[in-house]
């Protein structure tokens, strides 16, 4: 029997999940991997303060409601938002019980999950995003789904392998729709913060990103690393403090977080090729 959503242009099987675990371990979810389809017309609280044991990917099919993410945020959802939940803080998920609320998920062990996090594969940082409409990928989980069902113990690592990829690429769509903007918030941190000697590695911490993966993708849009960009961004304040006002080189130096007026006189030389006190001369 089948469900048919004619406006989505789909048509599904009836719900159900598959869950395998690979190898021998105390904690089975540790192993876990996952696909289903749930369908929750009419229910209102789904899951409230609700601490997962894996990670999974959740993508609304049908319905609307909200999301409330681990750090208290709360996201509107419609047809075709995807949200993931993380196993290390609670989360709540409300339907709209009139809205014929269907989902299908990808389900991932948590150490899974982090180290494909770790290396940026995965997005801590964007809770949620807009997959929206795809008869294409939705088959290949359905099919995913199937073979997990049917799979001997000894080809499980190769499934897992797919249902990892399908979450990194459903992910590489939110890195295009968000990238961008996360990395706008970064340049704009950096040159509000330039004269802070801050770790940047809390800067991705408090965002629940990877510091090597928000690295690379910010040399990648700017050109610079971020350490690089801050000085840039320093020595531009720096610049601007020569030509326009009559501080000493010391107060300049005090201002923008350098520990002497020796440390910045180096800076400014490495990078411009010049002393402060020339360039104002100039």
């Amino acid at each position: 029997m089948t469900t048919n959503l004619c406006r989505m242009g789909y048509i599904l099987p009836q719900p159900g999940a598959v869950f395998r675990t690979m190898g021998l371990r105390t904690d089975r979810n540790v192993r876990r991997i996952g696909c289903g389809v749930l369908d929750k017309s009419g229910v209102r609280d789904d899951q409230v303060d609700y601490l997962a044991p894996t990670w999974s990917l959740v993508w609304l099919l049908r319905g609307a409601g909200t999301y409330t993410d681990e750090r208290g945020r709360v996201h509107s959802l419609t047809a075709g938002d995807v949200f993931q939940r993380w196993p290390d803080g609670s989360h709540s998920t409300r339907c709209d019980p009139g809205s014929g609320w269907l989902e299908v998920y990808l389900d991932l062990g948590a150490d899974l999950a982090t180290a494909l996090a770790d290396v940026g594969m995965l997005r801590r940082d964007l809770p949620v995003w807009h997959l929206g409409r795809d008869p294409a990928r939705l088959q290949r989980w359905l099919r995913l789904r199937e073979s997990l069902r049917t799979a001997h113990d000894r080809e499980l690592p190769q499934w897992c392998l797919e249902v990892q990829r399908e979450a990194v690429a459903a992910t590489e769509i939110a890195q295009g729709e968000d990238g961008q903007d996360l990395i706008d918030e970064a340049c704009r941190h950096l040159a509000e913060s330039a004269a802070i000697r801050e770790d940047l590695r809390e800067f991705c911490q408090v965002r629940g990103l990877a510091y090597e993966a928000f690295r690379k993708r910010f040399q990648r849009r700017t050109g610079l690393a971020p350490g690089q960009y801050r000085i840039r961004r320093r020595l531009e304040r720096a610049c601007a403090l020569l030509q326009t006002t009559s501080l000493s080189i010391g107060d300049i130096a005090t201002e923008l977080g350098y520990v002497s007026p020796f440390e910045f006189s180096a800076q400014f030389r490495r990078h411009l090729g010049q002393s402060p006190r020339r360039y104002r001369g100039r």
